[in-house]
């Protein structure tokens, strides 16, 4: 998003500035960015507006603004999961709670701030959100190695019951896990200067791809799958129903294309300073491609093909397609 030419002034600017926040406030930010781009004076507004969005969500649980801000600085941690889908698309639903996501390694620094400057107790380790239970984990969960994720903590709020989920990536950048969430609707961030998200316009018309190769989907998932239908959105295999005839692999769009977080189709807006070249979006050079269980013009085939993300560093995370066992009686040479 490119700031405005200086000078000029509409009915628009002409408005109180609590109405034109009110009328934002009920808008997608991808779709207010039309308004923002018709002033110098609107574009203005409009930071404010990506910034009260953020700070509103962290007071309504019960987290201290700036200092919440300064961790996530210091530590590279994002806000992701429901709350970051809030913040770009404005009052859809009320979020069950707060995922905040932190590098390899942070987890206990991360802790320590929780408990040590917030309302927040520990109240367990490990939820069925994010991992699956196994036999003989010390946490009663396991996190599996395609979710990018190694360990879960549960924090309740002493007054308001409210929760926060600390949620410690594989790899030592925090937005890896988010490129591995089973829609594209839900691959957005918040760091403490900017509102990240992968795919924003079809986010904005409530329509994502899905990102798995898998026939049939585990149960948890199917449970986050049929949350976000009953907020509205709804879930394709490709995206050839939105853009008919797009170039696979190339379009930004389609689940077979190479992505990257500094690229075109990121939206990517710092709201703390006028260039969104500013933007700490953690890791500019991070790449994925989604997992896809058809190809974009035979969706009636199951012809699944790997997903993954890789750093700027070149560590990266498979979500590698199981190999189809022989039938039975077949000799394996």
């Amino acid at each position: 998003m490119q700031a405005p030419a200086v000078g000029g002034i509409n009915l628009w600017d002409l408005l109180p500035v609590h109405i034109r926040h009110d009328v934002l406030s009920r808008m997608s930010l991808v779709v207010a960015i039309k308004l923002a781009l018709t002033s110098t004076r609107s574009y203005a507004l409009y930071k404010d507006h990506c910034a009260s969005r953020v700070n509103r969500q962290l007071s309504k649980f019960g987290m201290p603004v700036p200092e919440t801000l300064d961790m996530m600085q210091a530590h590279k941690a994002v806000l992701s999961g429901s709350v970051a889908v809030l913040i770009v698309e404005g009052g859809l639903f009320i979020p069950g709670d707060l995922d905040i996501f932190v590098p390899k390694g942070t987890m206990e620094e991360i802790h320590k701030f929780v408990v040590g400057s917030t309302q927040y107790t520990q109240t367990g380790q490990g939820t069925s959100q994010w991992s699956e239970p196994t036999a003989g984990s010390l946490t009663g969960y396991d996190s599996s190695h395609e979710t990018g994720i190694v360990d879960v903590r549960i924090y309740a709020h002493q007054d308001s019951r409210k929760i926060i989920n600390v949620i410690e990536t594989s790899l030592d950048i925090s937005t890896s896990a988010v490129m591995l969430f089973h829609t594209t609707f839900v691959m957005s961030f918040v760091t403490w200067n900017a509102i990240v998200s992968a795919y924003p316009l079809t986010t904005s018309k409530g329509e994502g791809l899905l990102n798995s190769y898998q026939q049939e989907e585990k149960p948890r998932v199917k449970t986050c799958l049929d949350k976000y239908k009953t907020r509205g959105f709804t879930i394709a295999d490709s995206c050839e129903s939105w853009k008919p005839g797009h170039l696979c692999g190339t379009h930004g769009y389609c689940g077979r294309t190479i992505r990257k977080i500094s690229d075109p189709t990121t939206m990517r807006i710092c709201f703390t300073e006028w260039s969104n070249k500013d933007a700490d979006v953690i890791d500019r050079g991070m790449e994925w491609r989604l997992a896809c269980r058809n190809d974009c013009r035979d969706s009636d085939k199951y012809r699944p093909s790997s997903g993954w993300v890789c750093t700027s560093s070149g560590i990266r995370v498979d979500r590698t397609v199981a190999p189809v066992a022989p039938p039975a009686g077949t000799t394996l040479l």
